[in-house]
């Protein structure tokens, strides 16, 4: 589990997120309305414009 957690370090959440989402199918759009948050939010955490909060 440890040399796992070394390995996802330095990658941003956003390019994890996107690729669970192509994995599932989801579309950005539909994640932000399940979750009730702006789908520029959404966006912007993929494109490594913004980063996640505890929120």
């Amino acid at each position: 589990m440890d040399s796992r957690i070394n390995i996802l370090k330095g990658i941003h959440p956003g390019k994890l997120i996107e690729r669970d989402l192509k994995k599932q199918d989801i579309t950005q759009r539909s994640l932000a309305e399940k979750i009730d948050v702006p789908y520029q939010a959404i966006n912007a955490i993929i494109m490594g414009k913004r980063n996640l909060t505890t929120e």
